[in-house]
C-alpha cells in the first residue's frame, strides 16, 4: 500500500513538474518526504519493526514531525524563510532556534 502510494507521488510530481506546477509539486514532495520519514522511523535495524519507545520519546519524535511539517509548509510559500529555518531550527531532545540575532 505505501510503495504504490510513494511510486504514485512520483508519478504525479514528475507530471507536477513537466507542466511546471511549482505549487502542486512542493505539496507532493512534503507528502513524499512525509511518507519516507514516517516509514524510515517505522524500520529498525535489518528491516526488522522497531521498538516503541517511551511517552517521552515518542512525544519529542511528534514535536520534530510537527515542527518540519511546518517548515515545509512554510518552505513551499517563502522558500528563503523555510532554508532559514531549516537550517536555524533545532530538535532532538531541546528545541531551539539558533538565527541572526541584530541589534535594534
Amino acid at each position: 500500500m505505501y510503495r504504490r502510494r510513494l511510486a504514485d507521488l512520483d508519478d504525479e510530481l514528475a507530471e507536477a513538474e513537466r507542466w511546471n506546477d511549482t505549487e502542486r509539486a512542493g505539496r507532493l514532495r512534503v507528502e513524499r518526504d512525509f511518507l519516507i520519514r514516517e516509514l524510515t522511523a517505522a524500520m529498525g535495524l535489518s528491516g526488522r519493526p522497531r521498538r516503541l519507545g517511551s511517552d517521552t520519546e515518542r512525544a519529542r519524535l511528534n514535536v520534530t514531525r510537527a515542527i518540519r511539517t511546518a517548515i515545509a509548509r512554510i518552505r513551499d510559500r517563502v522558500p528563503s524563510t523555510g532554508a532559514h529555518l531549516d537550517t536555524a531550527i533545532r530538535t532532538g531532545a531541546r528545541c531551539s532556534y539558533r538565527g541572526e540575532h541584530r541589534a535594534p
